[in-house]
């Protein structure tokens, strides 16, 4: 318990006072400056900093190397800067830190080393130009290119099925890379990576997660095709015959433009995070409608085709097209998913008023996998990391207040849920490739850690940080604690939120891990794995693109 009455000192602050621990200020300070081997500053120095005491001036503002931190004893922790959400590209430089508070406790500073390259080098490499954001450019400048050469051909425009053919191949691989089974293979194929292979090369595999920056990259693209498309219906319409056939693909070309300039516009970044419920509805059922019209679209032009050339039947024209056979993968593709909606059976176990654990019988789970649930089939769907039952069969999830949808399932607990499709397995499958992780979850993101957890051949460090985890998640706590008997469980409650890209560089230091793997909210997500990648740090975490 500190005291909080005013030492000697301290007398010339006139502001809140810090707590004091149980001894003199010349003693904590000698002591202090012996743990870290400081010099004791001036009295200039103290006063410029605004500190209260030399103590306090070192202690808020002296550095302490990553291997000299636990020799600093407990009771001479100080106030932490408690990180807030950036707003901008100055807030994630800085780390998005608020005033001090004297309210909490934490750990003194850790010396972090400069961040490489100039600031604009760095956003652009590891903000804009991440895995992500090269492979959508990759894909979309190969479009462009073939695009430009496809062009240049003469009487291009002349035939609207030739440019019928980019728009329905990049919207198959669009769709199919986020098709469950597919990704479910690639994570399986992958995820058995030796680890004698090269850590680089294992870095590199290990970023197979991004692969959505494919599925915009193939989005757009099919977009800019459809525009092309339009100019060649446009001549069409104006020079060719057929006028009965002509109406039908206007008015189909016009509401394909119509649904995929609103699917695109809706998929930026803001908007999607803004009305993420409006954006799910018009991608499912604007994209199912697309899928619909490009149906009608391939027969309207194959009739097209076969009144311009008696020798080909409607039937072998359409067997031709190359467009078929596109449509029938996307077509697949998206019904084999809904071809097992099921309603399961769960039991609920409340962890708090802000959290609640749910727990499913009816089948097993492989590790790092994400059944979907919802209480409306035609609505919301959301995904959650399961951790598969230590004992019996089944899994459960963590659900934490985080949106309208999952406050409601913790006020109201349910009793059944609606499911579909395979569980996807996600990013963190892909830590398995790699001897020594440093795991870092804030909140109930410890959930998908705790299925990676039970594979048995990796060595693990874990930070968890969360509001008073020995009362909500006790049983979570035993088991972290039972695969890293040195986890470091930070209960926010007590100490205030800790500063994650400091702990974590401390960690990983002395951890010797290959790699960090980061499960938070999108705000803490960007923050720390921007702050650990800039500085040489190899840093994992799910993108928050869907």
């Amino acid at each position: 318990m500190y005291h909080t009455s005013k030492t000697p000192a301290d007398q010339e602050w006139e502001g809140p006072q810090p707590p004091v621990p149980p001894r003199s200020v010349y003693a904590r300070e000698t002591l202090f400056r012996e743990s870290f081997r400081l010099e004791p500053p001036s009295d200039f120095v103290v006063k410029n900093h605004d500190s209260r005491t030399a103590f306090q001036y070192h202690c808020h503002y002296a550095h302490a190397a990553p291997e000299d931190i636990d020799l600093v004893p407990e009771e001479l922790s100080c106030p932490p800067r408690r990180p807030v959400p950036f707003r901008s590209l100055t807030d994630l430089e800085r780390g998005g830190h608020e005033p001090l508070s004297l309210e909490k406790v934490a750990q003194p500073r850790v010396r972090l080393p400069l961040k490489k390259y100039a600031r604009w080098c760095r956003h652009a490499r590891w903000s804009i130009f991440n895995i992500y954001g090269r492979l959508y450019v990759l894909v979309f400048l190969a479009n462009l290119v073939a695009m430009i050469c496809r062009t240049r051909q003469p009487g291009i425009f002349d035939r609207p099925a030739t440019l019928s053919t980019p728009v329905s191949v990049n919207l198959m691989i669009a769709v199919l890379i986020r098709q469950e089974h597919l990704l479910n293979f690639l994570y399986w194929s992958l995820g058995r990576t030796p680890k004698w292979f090269p850590l680089r090369l294992r870095r590199i595999i290990a970023k197979l997660y991004h692969l959505g920056g494919i599925h915009s990259g193939c989005a757009v693209s099919a977009m800019l095709w459809f525009i092309l498309f339009n100019v060649a219906v446009e001549r069409l319409i104006r020079h060719g015959e057929y006028d009965s056939i002509k109406i039908g693909v206007f008015v189909v070309t016009v509401i394909i433009d119509i649904l995929l300039a609103n699917i695109l516009i809706l998929s930026l970044p803001n908007f999607r995070a803004q009305y993420h419920n409006i954006w799910e509805q018009v991608h499912r059922f604007g994209g199912w409608l697309v899928v619909a019209l490009f149906w009608i679209h391939m027969f309207l032009f194959s009739a097209i085709t076969a009144r311009q050339d008696p020798a080909k039947s409607l039937a072998r024209v359409v067997v031709q097209n190359p467009t078929l056979y596109c449509l029938i993968i996307i077509t697949v593709a998206l019904l084999v998913p809904w071809l097992s909606l099921r309603k399961v059976p769960v039991r609920a176990e409340p962890l708090s008023d802000h959290a609640i654990r749910l727990h499913f019988t009816h089948q097993n789970l492989d590790v790092c996998t994400s059944p979907r649930f919802t209480d409306h089939p035609m609505k919301e769907w959301h995904a959650f990391a399961a951790a598969p039952a230590t004992k019996g069969i089944g899994y459960s999830i963590v659900v934490s207040n985080a949106g309208d949808w999952t406050r409601r399932l913790i006020k109201n607990p349910p009793t059944e849920l609606w499911t579909k499709g395979t569980p996807t397995r996600g990013a963190l499958y892909m830590a398995q490739i790699f001897r020594r992780v440093l795991l870092v979850a804030t909140g109930s993101g410890i959930a998908p850690i705790l299925g990676l957890i039970s594979i048995k051949n990796i060595e693990y460090r874990i930070l968890w940080s969360t509001p008073d985890p020995e009362n909500v998640f006790p049983h979570i706590t035993d088991v972290l604690k039972d695969t890293d008997p040195n986890a470091i469980i930070w209960d926010t409650h007590k100490l205030g939120r800790p500063r994650l890209v400091e702990e974590a560089y401390r960690l990983y230091r002395s951890s010797g891990a290959e790699s960090v793997w980061i499960i938070s909210n999108a705000a803490v997500t960007k923050k720390v794995v921007y702050g650990l990648e800039s500085r040489g740090v190899p840093t994992f975490a799910p993108i928050f693109d869907s």
